[in-house]
């Protein structure tokens, strides 16, 4: 029989528990602890959440306004109308070497560069008459028809930007108009827009125009404007009354040679005076490295003597004069 009490088998070692000595046991977590760093996880995540929906919201909110805003200044800000600057002609053109084209039926002249041509087979006698450049597409036409009641008022109401100015010595009003077909929805499209000239004379309208006005050969517009010249007008006669009453300019230029001279003004003689249409604010005498505004100027061409010398004066018709060299 077994002996219950035998120490070999009943140890009375404590009997104790074994960890690994290199890795110490975590302290133990309570619940709370755990909640509270769920709880901060959950929080940064959803501020995330929220701060990209905010980025988000105003970048979609910039799109919106940007094309709305762009959107509206096409709808608000209307077109605006071509418009032709006066600028200064870098190179003043040498009409010494231009053609004459007259019209005895509708009686007008005036001159245009050599190298332009008739459109086409036309009549060169015929209210019509239209030229165009070698290249460019730029064409010059005028067109005569007889005056009827309102149809001044009418053409003068259709120019845009229209301004009052003077040609061949006779009130005329220039601006732009529309060449194309139909309604004029693209007023920035300088390609279907003239430069027009209106003017009224002897019971007949004449409408000289030009276009494209965005082409290179635009700036010739007012210089051959400043040739044209009515037929029934006395043109080439000498106005007897210039001679013995000079015009206000004409007195000033030769105060000006008789004080150059350093002698009477009376010994200036007056040989010849000349009205005429200048094409821009040189008075037909350019000086090299000055710049000009083209503009249509009436005025006078003034041949003096002293001495049997010549001196060329050009003036326009208030109190402004220039010499010139012939």
């Amino acid at each position: 029989m077994e002996n219950q009490n035998d120490p070999i088998q009943q140890s009375s070692l404590p009997q104790q528990s074994y960890t690994n000595p290199q890795i110490p046991p975590l302290p133990p977590r309570s619940p709370d602890q755990i909640g509270t760093k769920a709880g901060s996880f959950f929080t940064k995540k959803l501020f995330l959440i929220i701060l990209a929906i905010i980025v988000l919201s105003i970048l979609i909110y910039a799109v919106i306004y940007l094309n709305l805003g762009s959107k509206l200044n096409k709808i608000t800000k209307p077109n605006p109308t071509p418009t032709i600057a006066s600028q200064p002609s870098k190179i003043p053109y040498d009409t010494t070497t231009w053609k004459t084209y007259v019209n005895r039926t509708f009686g007008y002249t005036f001159r245009y560069p050599s190298d332009w041509n008739m459109l086409g087979e036309q009549n060169p006698e015929s209210n019509t008459i239209v030229l165009s450049s070698p290249a460019d597409s730029f064409t010059f036409g005028v067109y005569v028809v007889n005056t009827t009641p309102n149809l001044l008022e009418n053409l003068q109401t259709g120019l845009k930007q229209p301004k009052d100015i003077t040609v061949a010595g006779v009130k005329a009003t220039t601006g732009i108009t529309f060449s194309g077909i139909g309604v004029d929805t693209n007023p920035n499209d300088f390609s279907v827009h003239n430069i027009t000239t209106i003017i009224e004379h002897n019971n007949s309208i004449y409408n000289i125009s030009a276009s494209p006005i965005n082409s290179k050969y635009i700036d010739y517009y007012d210089q051959v404007l400043s040739t044209f010249k009515f037929l029934d007008q006395k043109q080439d006669q000498q106005q007897p009354d210039f001679l013995t009453t000079p015009p206000q300019p004409v007195k000033l230029a030769r105060d000006h040679l008789a004080k150059q001279l350093n002698t009477e003004v009376s010994n200036i003689e007056i040989i010849q005076i000349e009205e005429k249409i200048w094409g821009d604010s040189s008075l037909g005498c350019p000086k090299e490295g000055f710049f000009y505004i083209q503009v249509i100027i009436p005025g006078y061409r003034v041949t003096f003597q002293h001495k049997q010398t010549l001196y060329f004066y050009n003036s326009d018709k208030n109190l402004t004069f220039v010499e010139c060299d012939k």
